[in-house]
C-alpha cells in the first residue's frame, strides 16, 4: 500500500467512528424545542404577538457593543436592496465609525452594505417573559 493510500484509509475511518460518536451522542440528548414537541410537519399554534411597548423607554445594553434597541413601532417599514424607511430619520444618528466603514476599513459616503438591513441586528424592545430561561449575567454586574 502506499504512504497516501493508508493515510487516505486512516482518516476516512476517523471521520467514520467520529459521525458515529456524533450520531449516537445526539440520540441520547434531551433537545427541547419551542415547537413543544410538534413534529416538523405539523403546524404549531399561533405565538402571540408580542407588543411593543408604548411608554418606549430606553433598556441599558445587556453588553458591550450590543445594537440599541428599536425603541419605536417599525410595523410596516420598509427595508428592501432599494428603500429603507429606517434611514429617513436615523441617516444622521449612524456613528461615521460603525455602519460607513467596510469590511476592509475604508471609510464610505454611504452606509455599507453589511449594516444596510437595520434589522438585523437591532430589534424592537418588548417587556415580556423570556421564551427559554437563560443564566446570562450583565457584563456589568
Amino acid at each position: 500500500m502506499t504512504k497516501s493510500f493508508l493515510s487516505k484509509l486512516i482518516l476516512a475511518l476517523s471521520l467514520l467512528s467520529l459521525s458515529q460518536l456524533v450520531f449516537s451522542e445526539s440520540e441520547t440528548l434531551d433537545v427541547k424545542s419551542l415547537r413543544d414537541g410538534n413534529a416538523i410537519e405539523n403546524m404549531s399554534e399561533k405565538a402571540d404577538r408580542k407588543k411593543v411597548s408604548t411608554s418606549f423607554q430606553s433598556f441599558e445594553r445587556a453588553y458591550e457593543q450590543q445594537p440599541p434597541l428599536i425603541r419605536h413601532f417599525i410595523e410596516g417599514f420598509k427595508i428592501t436592496p432599494q428603500v429603507n424607511n429606517c434611514l429617513n430619520c436615523h441617516k444622521s444618528q449612524l456613528r461615521a465609525g460603525s455602519h460607513f466603514k467596510d469590511g476592509k476599513g475604508n471609510v464610505l459616503d454611504e452606509i455599507d452594505n453589511r449594516r444596510y438591513f437595520c434589522i438585523q441586528c437591532h430589534v424592537s424592545q418588548i417587556t415580556d417573559e423570556p421564551l427559554q430561561n437563560n443564566t446570562f449575567e450583565d457584563v456589568l454586574e
